[in-house]
């Protein structure tokens, strides 16, 4: 399964529905202020995620300072791709089932593995070069140097920037299918 983005209602959305909801509370709803031009925006605020060994570490997330007005945002935002995760049915399954969360919003939910986004996908010269494959018919990516630089010049302009592509974005083959499929 592949989760990608997540659904964020705009602060006036969010702060409308929260006011809705919570229309007879003494302790009025803060809503945020306009900044230039009239846009608003919700603030950065730190935000723990926990990696399957138990170890944590944190992200920046954009937050509603206003407990019931963040409520309301978890509830559109985190709830609906945990549902969409609980719906692969992970923990009684008789088979292993990946999901990968091409998001930075921390779930409750522990993660395997972290990437960037540069990470997952590479750079273009890895789907150009398999388009090229492609149009000619090729069964198979050549990965020496020496043939990148043969068959894609205008890629890989010399055998030492192959090589030097090839360090830096070993070819993970679960990666390399997200990268194809254009993600």
């Amino acid at each position: 399964m592949i989760i990608l983005g997540r659904e964020r209602p705009n602060v006036r959305a969010a702060e409308r529905l929260a006011l809705a909801i919570w229309y007879d509370t003494a302790e009025p709803i803060r809503c945020i202020a306009p900044v230039s031009k009239g846009q608003v925006q919700y603030p950065y605020r730190a935000r723990s995620y926990t990696l399957h060994n138990g170890s944590q570490g944190e992200v920046k997330v954009r937050v509603h300072p206003d407990r019931r007005v963040q409520a309301v945002i978890e509830q559109t935002r985190e709830a609906e791709m945990v549902q969409a995760i609980d719906r692969l049915r992970l923990i009684h399954s008789a088979r292993e089932k990946t999901v990968y969360i091409l998001c930075n919003i921390p779930l409750d939910i522990p993660v395997d593995e972290l990437v960037t986004w540069r990470e997952l996908v590479g750079d273009d010269r890895l789907t150009d070069a398999m388009a090229v494959c492609e149009e000619n018919g090729w069964d198979a990516l050549p990965l020496a140097p020496t043939e990148l630089t043969r068959l894609f010049p205008e890629l890989w302009g010399t055998e030492k920037a192959a090589e030097r592509w090839l360090s830096k974005n070993p070819l993970d083959p679960l990666v390399s299918i997200i990268r194809l499929w254009g993600f």
